[in-house]
Protein backbone atom coordinates (compact mmCIF):
# COMPACT_ATOMS: atom_id res chain seq x y z
CA UNK A 1 0.00 0.00 0.00
CA UNK A 2 1.46 3.71 -1.40
CA UNK A 3 2.33 5.93 1.74
CA UNK A 4 -0.51 8.85 1.00
CA UNK A 5 -0.08 12.29 2.42
CA UNK A 6 -3.00 14.54 1.86
CA UNK A 7 -1.82 18.25 2.46
CA UNK A 8 -4.98 20.53 2.97
CA UNK A 9 -6.93 22.90 4.57
CA UNK A 10 -10.48 22.69 7.00
CA UNK A 11 -13.46 23.59 5.56
CA UNK A 12 -11.92 23.34 1.79
CA UNK A 13 -14.78 21.47 -0.21
CA UNK A 14 -12.19 19.96 -2.97
CA UNK A 15 -10.27 18.65 0.04
CA UNK A 16 -13.31 17.31 1.63
CA UNK A 17 -13.69 15.42 -2.14
CA UNK A 18 -10.41 14.09 -1.30
CA UNK A 19 -10.40 13.05 1.57
CA UNK A 20 -13.80 11.59 0.32
CA UNK A 21 -12.31 9.54 -2.63
CA UNK A 22 -9.96 8.27 -0.22
CA UNK A 23 -12.06 6.68 2.51
CA UNK A 24 -14.36 5.48 0.47
CA UNK A 25 -11.55 3.17 -1.46
CA UNK A 26 -10.06 2.35 2.13
CA UNK A 27 -7.20 3.95 1.95
CA UNK A 28 -5.07 4.66 4.97
CA UNK A 29 -3.64 8.62 4.50
CA UNK A 30 -1.96 11.10 6.75
CA UNK A 31 -3.41 14.56 6.46
CA UNK A 32 -1.51 18.27 7.28
CA UNK A 33 -3.27 20.99 7.52
CA UNK A 34 -1.35 23.85 5.67
CA UNK A 35 -2.78 26.60 7.62
CA UNK A 36 -1.42 25.81 10.71
CA UNK A 37 1.76 24.49 9.40
CA UNK A 38 3.67 27.18 7.57
CA UNK A 39 6.60 24.50 7.09
CA UNK A 40 3.95 22.51 5.23
CA UNK A 41 2.57 24.73 3.26
CA UNK A 42 6.22 26.05 2.03
CA UNK A 43 6.86 22.31 1.01
CA UNK A 44 3.59 21.89 -0.94
CA UNK A 45 4.92 24.93 -2.31
CA UNK A 46 8.39 23.23 -3.62
CA UNK A 47 6.80 19.83 -4.48
CA UNK A 48 3.07 20.71 -6.45
CA UNK A 49 4.50 24.18 -8.18
CA UNK A 50 1.78 26.10 -6.44
CA UNK A 51 0.14 26.94 -3.44
CA UNK A 52 -3.35 25.08 -3.92
CA UNK A 53 -4.49 22.34 -2.03
CA UNK A 54 -5.85 19.89 -1.82
CA UNK A 55 -2.46 18.12 -2.62
CA UNK A 56 -1.76 14.46 -2.33
CA UNK A 57 1.84 13.02 -2.54
CA UNK A 58 1.96 9.73 -3.10
CA UNK A 59 4.75 7.81 -2.21
CA UNK A 60 6.61 10.84 -3.68
CA UNK A 61 4.30 11.47 -6.65
CA UNK A 62 2.22 14.20 -6.35
CA UNK A 63 -1.44 15.05 -7.52
CA UNK A 64 -2.60 18.50 -6.79
CA UNK A 65 -6.71 19.35 -6.89
CA UNK A 66 -9.40 17.02 -7.32
CA UNK A 67 -7.85 14.76 -9.82
CA UNK A 68 -10.32 11.16 -9.49
CA UNK A 69 -7.96 9.42 -13.17
CA UNK A 70 -4.81 10.88 -11.86
CA UNK A 71 -5.11 9.32 -8.17
CA UNK A 72 -6.38 6.33 -9.37
CA UNK A 73 -3.27 5.84 -11.78
CA UNK A 74 -1.09 6.49 -8.84
CA UNK A 75 -2.61 4.13 -6.59
CA UNK A 76 -2.53 1.55 -8.87
CA UNK A 77 1.02 1.86 -9.22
Amino acid sequence: MPHVTLYAVPGCPRCEEVRQFLRGRGIAFDEIDVQTNPLAFHRTMIFSGTPAVPALDVDGRVVVGVDPEGLEELLRD
